[in-house]
């Protein structure tokens, strides 16, 4: 078996340990930050953070796996194999390094791509003294998601709603977050969450040393299968559009392009990249989305809804609430050979460029 592919891990506890293992063994400082909420059978979970590099680094680099729950198997794994090479860390010798090891561990634990509080993390960074976005179009399609029961009569119902607006206005409704509906999908919050409230106050402070920052935000879901995309928020032609083209040979994708974008806020929208700015107003910043492609966009929005139906309304200990569970992992998470190669392939990639450009922030 190739070695990166011990990398990853089949449930939370065991990415944990390898994770907190390879840290230690790197040399890394690591602190762990207890949730208030157990895993499913008790077990105490962390937000946990290791500590990489020298402390008088002009710049730091921010490496984040877990913001939706088990798409942290994907992030666990790249940086456990980071963690595990000298060939790569020797490659940041000069670089402040932070991981940040399960950002969302309640998701994680509990197989939900949002919190305890239903709160997906990816809306909820939003300066909330000013305006940020409510998504009032998701009132369009709220009905859809929470029907009595989930049978095919429902699903359908949803397929004929794409049929008729399109995929693209169906996932900018639903996928850009709302703060309409608690129960709802891509749910932003009212306040700040548990992750949020940590981050801020046990990861941010520890790249304030430094007068250079990078947001390496892993996710799944978007691109094509077992092949990874650069996504960010920065306008086309900007110098920061520009200069991730220059690093990552222009295979930079910029934008969601599943989004109608020209319907998308993304001031203040709680995202982590596009409020990384806002994080560190004194230094010089720059923030990416990393996604791996798990498979049909329409399928694993169908996971989602079913997921969050079954929260709601459904039965977690039924044949039907275990078939939604393992749909939805299967879609964030593939865990096949295959996909984990193209995964590491990819991410190795992405590091040994950003480590060869990293200098020139």
């Amino acid at each position: 078996m190739s070695d990166f592919l011990t990398a990853f891990s089949d449930d939370y506890f065991e990415a944990r340990d390898k994770f907190l293992f390879a840290a230690r063994v790197a040399g890394a400082k690591v602190k762990s930050v207890a949730h208030p909420l157990p895993a499913p059978n008790g077990e105490t979970i962390h937000m946990d953070i290791a500590e990489y590099g020298p402390d008088d680094a002009q710049t730091g680099v921010l490496i984040v796996a877990g913001v939706h729950g088990p798409e942290a198997y994907c992030g666990s794994g790249i940086q456990i194999q980071m963690l595990r090479s000298p060939e790569i860390m020797a490659k940041y010798a000069d670089v402040k390094l932070i991981f940040v090891h399960g950002h969302n561990p309640y998701g994680w634990a509990w197989c939900r791509r949002v919190d305890e509080n239903n709160i997906d993390i990816n809306r909820n960074y939003v300066d909330f003294s000013k305006p940020y976005s409510v998504n009032k179009d998701y009132k369009l399609v709220q009905h859809l998601f929470m029907p009595d029961d989930f049978d095919e009569a429902a699903e359908q119902a949803i397929y004929d709603w794409i049929a008729e607006h399109g995929q693209k206005k169906f996932a900018t409704t639903a996928m850009v977050g709302q703060r309409i509906d608690e129960n709802g999908l891509f749910y932003g919050g009212l306040r700040p969450s548990w992750t949020n409230q940590t981050f801020r106050r046990e990861v941010l402070p520890l790249l304030a040393p430094q007068k250079k920052a990078l947001l390496i935000d892993l996710h799944t879901g978007l691109g094509d299968y077992a092949d990874g995309i650069i996504l960010h928020v920065y306008p086309k032609d900007s110098p920061r559009a520009k200069m991730f083209n220059k690093w990552y040979d222009n295979k930079v994708d910029g934008g969601m392009d599943v989004l109608d974008n020209d319907k998308v806020d993304y001031e203040n929208s709680g995202s982590t990249v596009a409020s990384f700015e806002s994080f560190y107003p004194d230094k010089d910043t720059c923030a990416m989305v990393v996604e791996y492609g798990t498979g049909d966009l329409s399928k694993i929005l169908m996971a989602l809804i079913k997921d969050n139906w079954l929260h709601v309304k459904g039965d977690l200990d039924s044949a039907k609430g275990k078939a939604i569970k393992k749909e939805l992992l299967h879609m964030l998470y593939p865990n096949t050979e295959e996909w984990k190669t193209g995964v590491w392939k990819h991410a190795s990639w992405v590091l040994d460029k950003t480590a060869e450009h990293i200098g020139a922030l």
